[in-house]
């Protein structure tokens, strides 16, 4: 395990968030804010679609991914984690077509193995990661774990995938504080995890997201904020994880706790809008739980705080989202419907119905926002 770094001074977080904050507002980045987003208030959207309730009741839906068709977008489909029960499956219009019974399934991902799209994500009671290999013509599922990826962790919470220098690697986090990585390998149709470096971050933690093309991962500290690593080659090429916990940053802190920043925990969350084609444009966006929001930055360094959105109930119906788990984002074209991507959020209160996950289409949030709609080719 990779030694401990020196405890976090609230004082020098709120310093330096004050800092970012200053840097966002100074940025020009081809993004021209709202005037709402310009005051620090959050800027109202709606969402376009929303999923079937879970099969779960309670506090069931944690989080999403986004699958793209290879060859019709327009029939991307979106993962929803059941904590309580397995994986859910919905069309871009919410309707679920697969539930896959797996048990207590958190945090989930999807990505390419070895030439294979596979969805992954966490198995609580297990303690374990689990894999389910993707058929690109229909979407369908089917397990290919060996009966899951044992962790090395006290208790396994949140999850990502991470396209690494042509390799896949699981990014499972915990209630612990640690953040593991698993080198995962496609052997004879099963999915084989081999343990790479754990990473001690601090307190509990749940949401992280890679983002392969720039080498960076961001980690949600829940009570605190959010946390950059910067990945440093060794001296094969391969990412040093030994190294990687010195190139650390908070880029945003929780008010409540922390004494300054623009989240309020739990930072939960965290995910990226970023185009193919670009290796700097885009957006990262962190669920902001206990302010029912979702901030967003650059996602080019310093990762500049560019405002926040809520989503509100939409005139068909629809009710809006509040105290949100996991997110989800995709910036590829989806179809005349969703020609920038989509965004997608667990809503934590769906009532009179179990919860379950909003859909809402990207140009909705870039044009309230006032972010640059060039940020995606489609």
């Amino acid at each position: 395990m990779i030694p401990d770094t020196r405890p976090i001074s609230l004082s020098a977080c709120a310093i330096l968030c004050a800092a970012m904050a200053c840097a966002g507002c100074a940025s020009a980045h081809a993004v021209r804010p709202t005037q709402t987003a310009a005051r620090g208030e959050p800027v109202p959207v709606r969402p376009s679609a929303e999923t079937s309730p879970t099969v779960s009741r309670e506090d069931a839906a944690d989080d999403p991914a986004v699958w793209v068709h290879p060859t019709d977008p327009a029939r991307s489909l979106v993962r929803g984690s059941d904590k309580r029960a397995g994986l859910g499956v919905y069309t871009l219009d919410g309707e679920q077509v697969a539930f896959h019974t797996a048990g207590s399934i958190n945090n989930i991902d999807t990505a390419l193995c070895d030439g294979t799209h596979i969805v992954a994500g966490t198995a609580v009671k297990a303690n374990a990661v689990y894999a389910w290999s993707i058929d690109p013509r229909t979407g369908s599922l089917e397990r290919i774990d060996g009966g899951g990826i044992p962790s090395t962790l006290p208790s396994v919470y949140g999850f990502a995938l991470a396209e690494l220098e042509g390799d896949t690697f699981a990014l499972t986090t915990s209630k612990t504080g640690q953040l593991e990585i698993t080198k995962l390998d496609l052997v004879t149709g099963q999915i084989a995890g081999t343990h790479t470096a754990t990473i001690p971050v601090g307190g509990q933690l749940e949401g992280v997201v890679a983002d392969g093309v720039n080498r960076v991962l961001y980690v949600g500290e829940e009570a605190v904020g959010v946390w950059r690593y910067d990945l440093p080659s060794g001296d094969t090429g391969a990412v040093d994880w030994e190294e990687a916990l010195h190139h650390r940053r908070l880029i945003d802190t929780c008010r409540d706790t922390q004494g300054a920043g623009k989240l309020t925990s739990d930072a939960e969350g965290v995910t990226l809008w970023s185009p193919a084609d670009s290796e700097t444009e885009g957006y990262l966006i962190v669920s902001s739980q206990g302010s029912d929001r979702y901030a967003v930055y650059t996602r080019a360094a310093p990762n500049n705080y560019l405002g926040a959105f809520q989503i509100i109930p939409s005139v068909d119906g629809i009710d809006g989202t509040t105290h949100t788990d996991g997110i989800a984002a995709c910036a590829a074209s989806l179809g005349e419907r969703h020609p920038r991507g989509v965004f997608v959020a667990q809503d934590d209160d769906n009532s009179p119905e179990r919860q379950n996950f909003k859909i809402v289409d990207w140009v909705d949030i870039a044009e309230a926002l006032g972010l640059s709609l060039s940020d995606a080719r489609p």
